[in-house]
């Protein structure tokens, strides 16, 4: 249920505590107190605290989470990104611009542009010696293209 007691429709805006709380049965219990001026009381706190503990969902610069603000396409990618362990090779990226799935609004200067491609192709990878990052091997081709 949404912070106002009506089910989630596909094809409504969710705000960014409503997606903390989508993901919450799926992530770690862990959680961590939050440094926000503005969760404390929000019906998705703890969603929201569970989040920030696993390291799913940051904040703004002035220190503000905006729990109540839509979420935005680059902040969901980049949640999903991290929950699925998902991690842009940017250069793999960068030497296969052509053959990537790409959007006609998604500009390279755009702090979410590698995390976007990464999530909008499908690719064979490798795990770093990190056991963090990603060596892109090879991506499946969209038959669009």
């Amino acid at each position: 249920l949404l912070a106002d007691g009506k089910r989630i429709m596909p094809d409504q805006n969710i705000t960014r505590a409503e997606f903390a709380k989508l993901i919450y049965i799926l992530d770690d219990d862990k959680y961590r107190d939050l440094p926000f001026t503005d969760t404390k009381g929000h019906i998705f706190e703890r969603e929201i605290e569970r989040a920030y503990a696993n390291r799913r969902i940051e904040g703004y610069p002035d220190n503000s989470f905006r729990p109540d603000a839509e979420i935005t396409r680059a902040e969901a990618v980049k949640i999903l990104n991290s929950l699925f362990d998902r991690v842009p090779d940017k250069d793999y990226i960068d030497e296969n611009e052509m053959d990537l799935n790409k959007f006609s609004d998604l500009n390279k200067s755009y702090w979410y542009y590698y995390e976007l491609i990464e999530a909008s192709n499908s690719h064979k990878y490798l795990r770093k010696e990190n056991g963090l990052d990603e060596l892109w091997k090879d991506i499946f081709k969209n038959l669009n293209n």
